[in-house]
Parts: C-alpha cells; sequence; structure tokens
C-alpha cells in the first residue's frame, strides 16, 4: 500500500490544527467551531497533493527537513508491506521514527512535546527475543472514511471517561439503559456504540444520545474481520471485535483511553473511580472471582469490562489481543489449547505487557458468578448506595438476563438462581426499572414497537423467573418471602380468616392470595384490605373450560375443580417463584420457614396422607396443602391434573376408574413427573384422619412448642369442622372420635380462640352479618360438639 507524502502530512496537519483550534480559538470564541471546514478553508491543493500554508507551519512547528530524512525509509516500509510488520533496524530508528500503527497519525517526537500521552505512542517493534509474542500491527483495521468520523463528537476533553461498547439490534434496550446508566452517574463521559446490524444502527442513530457517538460496524470491518464473520455465531463475532473496536475508538476517535464493556453492563455510581484506580498504568483488567475451576476453563479476567491506553503497552497488547482473536474466537472451550472466546487469552497479558493494573476493586465489574452464586461477600445498602465489602458498587454485569416483555424476565438464564434480597432489591430492581424506562424512551422516541426487541424464547421455561409487580418489589425486600394461596366461600370465611391470622403472628414476609367463590366473601375481604393478602375474584381465574363444568358440579366440588387453574393463574400473573395451596382450614402453629427449606431443592411439594385405612379410596397424598413452583416440571404437573379435574370431579369415589375428587389423580404424579418433595414429617399437615382417629401419637407442649412424638407441629388441618357461634363447634362432623385432652388443650382449643378472633374482626367490619357465615346444621347432630 502507498502513501503520499502530502497525505501524510493533511493527516498530521488535521490532527494538530485540530488541537490548535480548539485549545486556542474556540474557547475563546465560547461557540463551537466545524473543524474540518476551517481546515479545509486553510488548505491549498495542487498537483502533488495537500501542503501545508507557511504560517499553519510555524505554528505547528513543523519540521519539513527531518520529515524528508525520514521520507524514503517510510515509503519503502510502507510500499513492501501489505500487513504492517515490526520495523528491523530497531536501534538506528528508536529514537527518531514515527511509530507506525496503521490508522494512527504520524508525526515526529519534538512534534509533541505538548501531550505526554501522545508523546507515549506504542513502538511498532520489540527486541529479537520477543518477536513470538509481540503484537501484529494490522493495517487495514484501522481504516475508516472520513465522513463517518465527521459524525462522531471528537473528544475535546482528554480526562473523560471513554467507553465503547458492541450491540445488535436484541440488545437495543439493554445498551440504552448501559448509557442512560453512565448519563445518571458521571458528569464526563463519552459512550462509543459499534453496532452490527443496520437496525440498531438506525435507532441508536435516531435516539440522539448526546455523550455517546454511533459506529457501525463496516467503520471497523477490515478483509480479516470479513474473512472470519461468516465462520462464526454473532456472539462470537461480537468477542472477536471487542479489541477492534477499542483500537477504532483510540486511533480515529481522539480517546487517550477507552473501558470497552459489555452492552448488559449497568453504572450505579461515578466510574470516576475505576478510571482513578487505572491510573498511569497502560491495560485494566478485572478478576472473574469465579470458582477455580472456571479460572482454569474460562478465564481468570473478564473479557466484559477492559481497559486500554492510547500508549505503547495498551496498543501493543490491544493489537495482540486483535491477532488472537482472529486466529480463534469461539464459545466452545479448546482444552488443548486452553482457549475460550476472547477471554482466556487475557491470562496471558500480565506476562506479557509490563504496564498492568488488576483492579482490586470488589464493585467494578460485579457480577452473578462473582455476588450470587460464589463469594459470600457483604452487600449492604446505605444512602441509597450499595457497597461490597466496603468497596461502593460502581458497575454490575448482568449477564444471561433475558427481556420477555416490559413486566417479565429472567434473571439468570442458565439455572434456577436463589438470589439474595440485598442484590434483588438493591441492584436487580434498579437495572429493571431502568429497563423498563429504556423501554419507553424507545417507544416514546422512535415511535416502534418493542416486541422485536423481547427475547423470542417461551417465558415459561424461565431459569429464574420474575415479573414486576407491587408484590414482587415487596417480595424483593426479603431473602426469604412465603407465598400461599386458598379458596374460600362465605360458609369458610371465618376459617380463611383463621389462616391468615395464624400467619399473621407468626411471620410477616409472605402473602396470602385468597380465591373468592361468591361476592359474600369477595367484597368483605376486599373492604377489609388486610395486609399480606391479595384478593381474586373467581371470574377472573375461570376460563372457558371450568366455566363449562361449573353448573354440573357442587360447590365443593367446583371448588376442588378450581385448584390447579387458581395456582397456575397466581404463578402467571403475578410472577412469584413458588406458592403453596393451602385449604381454607388449614391453620400454622409454627413459621413455615422449615418446609419451604425442605422443598427448597425440589420443584413440587406433596404431602402423605399417613393413614392407610383412607388411601386406596381417597388417595396417598393430600390435595389440602400442596406446593408448586413457577418452574417447567411443576408446570406440566399443573395442566396435567387441571385437564383430570375438568374432565371429572366428585364427591363420590368412582371405583372403576379409582377416582375422588381431585386427590385421587395425585397418586399418579411420582411415577408420571419428576422433582417432588413428597412430605412425611408428623407436624406437617396434621389432620383429624391421621392423629386422632388411630390415636398412635403422643401430643404435648414443651417450651411453647406443641409436638407430635417429638416433632414440632407446624400445619393442621382442621377438616370436616362446623362452626355454630362464637363458642359452639362440631370439631368432626363425619364420625364420633375421641380427643385426647392433649389434643384439646395443645390444637383444637387455641384454634377456636382464633376463631373467635376472626368472628370479631368480621363483626366490627360491618361488611356482613357473621350469622349468615355459622354453619346451618342443627347442633344437636354434632358428631363431636365442643363449646368454648
Amino acid at each position: 500500500m502507498k502513501r503520499g507524502r502530502g497525505n501524510r502530512n493533511m493527516d498530521r496537519f488535521k490532527y494538530f490544527f485540530s488541537q490548535y483550534l480548539t485549545k486556542d480559538l474556540m474557547e475563546s470564541n465560547g461557540e463551537e467551531t466545524e473543524v474540518s471546514n476551517i481546515i479545509d478553508d486553510l488548505l491549498q491543493y495542487d498537483d502533488e497533493g495537500y501542503e501545508i500554508p507557511d504560517f499553519i507551519k510555524n505554528i505547528l512547528q513543523f519540521d519539513e527537513g527531518e520529515e524528508d530524512e525520514n521520507e524514503q525509509k517510510n515509503e519503502e516500509y510502507y510500499n513492501a508491506n501489505d500487513e504492517l510488520q515490526p520495523y528491523e533496524e530497531v536501534e538506528e530508528q528508536k529514537e527518531e521514527d514515527p511509530v507506525i500503527i496503521e490508522g494512527q497519525l504520524q508525526f515526529d517526537e519534538d512534534e509533541i512535546e505538548e501531550s505526554d500521552s501522545i508523546k507515549d505512542q506504542p513502538q511498532a517493534y520489540e527486541e529479537e527475543e520477543q518477536k513470538e509474542e509481540e503484537p501484529v500491527i494490522i493495517e487495514d483495521q484501522l481504516q475508516v472514511n472520513e465522513e463517518e468520523i465527521e459524525n462522531f463528537n471528537v473528544m475535546e476533553d482528554t480526562k473523560r471517561c471513554c467507553f465503547c461498547t458492541i450491540v445488535s439490534n436484541e440488545y437495543l434496550i439493554k445498551v440504552v439503559a448501559f448509557y442512560y446508566s453512565l448519563e445518571r452517574t458521571s458528569k464526563n463521559f463519552h459512550l462509543w456504540i459499534c453496532c452490527i446490524d443496520d437496525k440498531v444502527y438506525s435507532s441508536l442513530s435516531r435516539l440522539n444520545l448526546k455523550h455517546a457517538s454511533i459506529i457501525h460496524v463496516s467503520a471497523v470491518e477490515d478483509k480479516k474481520l470479513l474473512a472470519v464473520k461468516n465462520m462464526r455465531k454473532i456472539n462470537e463475532y461480537c468477542w472477536t471485535l471487542k479489541a477492534a473496536v477499542s483500537s477504532y475508538v483510540l486511533m480515529k476517535c481522539n480517546a487517550e483511553s477507552v473501558i470497552y464493556c459489555d452492552s448488559d453492563m449497568f453504572f450505579f455510581s461515578d466510574p470516576q473511580v475505576v478510571f482513578d484506580e487505572w491510573g498511569e498504568a497502560s491495560i485494566f483488567l478485572c478478576p472473574q472471582r469465579d470458582l477455580e475451576w472456571v479460572h482454569k476453563m474460562y478465564g481468570k479476567f473478564q473479557a466484559g469490562f477492559i481497559g486500554f491506553k492510547k500508549d505503547r503497552e495498551g496498543v501493543n497488547c490491544l493489537n495482540w489481543w486483535n491477532k488472537k482473536c482472529i486466529e480463534w474466537c469461539y464459545g466452545e472451550p479448546d482444552s488443548e489449547t486452553g482457549r475460550w472466546g476472547d477471554q482466556k487469552y487475557l491470562d496471558e497479558i500480565p506476562g506479557l505487557f509490563s504496564s498492568v493494573k488488576i483492579s482490586e476493586n470488589l464493585g467494578v465489574d460485579a457480577a452473578p458468578w462473582n455476588t450470587i452464586y460464589n463469594n459470600n461477600f457483604n452487600i449492604t445498602s446505605r444512602d441509597n448506595e450499595v457497597f461490597i465489602e466496603g468497596d461502593k458498587l460502581i458497575s454490575y454485569h448482568f449477564a444471561c438476563l433475558s427481556i420477555f416483555n416490559e413486566d417479565d424476565y429472567d434473571l439468570w438464564t442458565f439455572n434456577y438462581l436463589t438470589i439474595r434480597s440485598a442484590i434483588k432489591h438493591n441492584i436487580y430492581i434498579s437495572y429493571i426499572e431502568s429497563i423498563r424506562n429504556a423501554i419507553n424512551i424507545i417507544k416514546s422516541s422512535l415511535n416502534e414497537d418493542t416486541k422485536a426487541l423481547f427475547s423470542k424464547s417461551d417465558s415459561k421455561g424461565a431459569q429464574t423467573f420474575f415479573k414486576y409487580s407491587d408484590l414482587t418489589l415487596n417480595m424483593a425486600r426479603y431473602d426469604e418471602y412465603y407465598n400461599f394461596c386458598t379458596i374460600t366461600s362465605k360458609e369458610y370465611l371465618i376459617r380463611c380468616m383463621a389462616l391468615y391470622i395464624s400467619l399473621k403472628d407468626r411471620i410477616n414476609n409472605f402473602n396470602l392470595m385468597i380465591c373468592c367463590m361468591d361476592e359474600t366473601s369477595f367484597s368483605t375481604l376486599s373492604n377489609l384490605k388486610l395486609e399480606n393478602t391479595t384478593i381474586i375474584n373467581i371470574s377472573e381465574v375461570e376460563d372457558a373450560e371450568l366455566l363449562s363444568v361449573k353448573k354440573e358440579r357442587s360447590i365443593q366440588e367446583y371448588c376442588w375443580s378450581t385448584k390447579a387453574t387458581l395456582v397456575l393463574y397466581i404463578l402467571e400473573k403475578y410472577g412469584v417463584d413458588s406458592v403453596i395451596y393451602c385449604d381454607a382450614d388449614i391453620f400454622f402453629f409454627s413459621d413455615p420457614e422449615p418446609i419451604f427449606k425442605l422443598w427448597k431443592n425440589y420443584d413440587t411439594l406433596i404431602c402423605n396422607q399417613r393413614y392407610p385405612e383412607f388411601e386406596h379410596e381417597y388417595g396417598r397424598f393430600q390435595a389440602g396443602f400442596l406446593g408448586f413452583s413457577n418452574r417447567k416440571t411443576s408446570l406440566d404437573i399443573l395442566n396435567w391434573w387441571k385437564e383430570k379435574c375438568i374432565d371429572w370431579c366428585s364427591a363420590k369415589h368412582d371405583s372403576e376408574m379409582d377416582r375422588w375428587g381431585d386427590q385421587k389423580y395425585l397418586d399418579q404424579v411420582p411415577n408420571l413427573f419428576s422433582s417432588i418433595k413428597i412430605l412425611n414429617d408428623l407436624g406437617i399437615d396434621a389432620a383429624p384422619w391421621n392423629l386422632i382417629i388411630n390415636n398412635d401419637y403422643k401430643v404435648y407442649k414443651e417450651n411453647n412448642t406443641v409436638l407430635i412424638d417429638g416433632s414440632e407441629l407446624m400445619v393442621y388441618h382442621f377438616g370436616s369442622m362446623e362452626i355454630f357461634d362464637e363458642s359452639t363447634f362440631d370439631l368432626w362432623k363425619l364420625d364420633p372420635l375421641i380427643f385426647s385432652k392433649e389434643i384439646i388443650d395443645n390444637i383444637y382449643i387455641p384454634y377456636v380462640h382464633v376463631l373467635k378472633r376472626a368472628i370479631e374482626v368480621l363483626k366490627k367490619s360491618g361488611w356482613v352479618d357473621v350469622k349468615e357465615l355459622f354453619s346451618k346444621e342443627e347442633v344437636t347432630k354434632a358428631k363431636n360438639l365442643y363449646r368454648l
């Protein structure tokens, strides 16, 4: 490739004179001036090319004689090399030759005494023994269209925090959130965004982001990049581009340093902290801070946050990395050569280059892999700022996060991840709110439908599903939060209130969703405005399938038929991770936390009946206490169960088909589905049928805890109980039973006292006549009468 002397003079002139104009003219005029227009007016053109007027030469202190001494060598150098290689005459040219980097302006040392960063331009050669590891300086990499450069916001203040990123249309929402996080936290930044498709280039250009320059990938691509483009997946090609884009910003956009960030990065506080930590070093690396085996396979440093200076070591490192990524950059680890993507190469940088700063700030490039499932860092919040072990959170890498729509997200697409409240509430919620804001900006500014920008995956397959709602925002404040649901009618309203009170007396990190089968229960509970509750009208839940069987079933049978549909509705509408369905006559005697711990590593929770005589007819498992998660295997069970209950759900046992209500179907679940926790704890879902009928267990109280043969009583199912008034009850309406004094004193008396409290609450509310809620059965027919 041949470059004329006039063209190189032109390059040098444009750079220095633009600096001169900026410093001495623009500031004094107090207004922005188009540098290129002034330059063009001052240039004179003849047959030999652009020449610099004498008065400009004086301004630039340009020594044409010195240029002539090197002209012949430089001309030979350009003509002899299609790809730039290190110059062989190292010793002779170290002091005098300009640094030869394609696309970088060329100049002599005495011309740039004012610029420390330019004075330190990297040499294009190393000692002979380093040749094998030496960066290859690529000629075509930095070719640029002058027209494109004119559209850039040229950096006049070299102290600005400069960033670059790469984005496709699928990442438009995230990169807009990234940009505005910088705008919110920094007073002095610039972001270059390289767009790898026309759609995102057009969209970002029209958004008119004040502190951003939009680059089309074609401005960066050279023949070597284009040669590998079609051989790599889109993510692999983006990885391949990182070094080239960073070089482009340094060489073509007048940035003295730049930090490349993945476009799913987000800043929580001023990035100047990063540049201060970087200091005088040429290269900035962030440790992965992951498990050791991850470091060995995927690398010790994060390629999603890496910085380079425009000095010898910085640019040499960039060109070395660029060469490596063009040679090989794939998503599957190469165990033989120890390569993975663009990232594993970074392990070599501290050994190859001398001026490397490895960040020690835990708040820089924090990410799921170093804050959630590794490293038990103490994460706190004060004065609206987040701290990781005392380091202020600067940036967080929201990798592997999918956006299904404005409300629905997968926070970690690989697998289910338990995210503690300090991270979810203080970090993820802030990001999601910024994502929602970015969506609104795109909608309003571009007047476009944003559906094309959302994940094409089915949200039902999300691993760590999150729905943005008032409920989930409250849930995010707690490390553990428990969701329950139940079904009630006016006949069960008192018992439903007792269920609520039993939870409210013991915990505050819960929500009870109550599906009301009639207007009396719905209006009463809605007007009570109970904390930690969500009141649902049955009409919200009913679909065509349910309505098709409603008239042919009793209220009890219809409630049974509704269970699976209700749980599916709750998981979809409210986006909770999991929910336990409880019959309205369930009562909690202690904190339910141990139940959720037992369930933790499973998708679905069921309880044994623990009464063999019942199992043949009524089923092995209890349909009154079941847990379901918002994960595929559990959703599959719910859909299967719903279909069965719609097909048939009767209070009469079907011996031919071996069916009873909604419950007998559950016998098949462990054989058909996986990830099921079957509880057999005596204190969970204890009931008359497994405690009183056989009377095989010892019930007693110890340290204010009710125990059943040594197991703590957590949940009791007061099935088949009648309430005649505030103080009169039938403890088991089906058959006469023997209730021991210990069972009465420790289980039933506490419950009837809470029933009485519930009646008082309802009575005082004035929203319902409590007499309508009592049993219509005659007291004289009670099988196990009890009076307070």
